[in-house]
């Protein structure tokens, strides 16, 4: 097992209903996101099944408007959280 941990972010820094994009093995573009839905935060990786495209139309724009869903802007899959 690997106990191996790497620091995200702060939670401090979402609110809470809030999306996160983050570079963690510093590539130099956001390969993962976090998501934040009151206490339920998750990580995902930042590509469309479908489309290989990354997910959002702008930093951080992982979420619908109402923050229900995660939402690919390149043509406009939703997901659920």
């Amino acid at each position: 097992m690997n106990d191996e941990h790497i620091r995200l972010c702060n939670l401090r820094d979402l609110d809470e209903v809030d999306s996160l994009g983050l570079d963690p093995l510093g590539l130099g573009r956001d390969t993962h996101f976090i998501v934040r839905r009151y206490t339920l935060i998750r990580d995902y990786r930042n590509r469309c099944p479908h489309q290989g495209a990354t997910l959002p139309w702008r930093k951080d724009a992982f979420l619908s408007a109402d923050g229900t869903r995660i939402v690919c802007y390149a043509h406009g899959a939703q997901f659920d959280i």
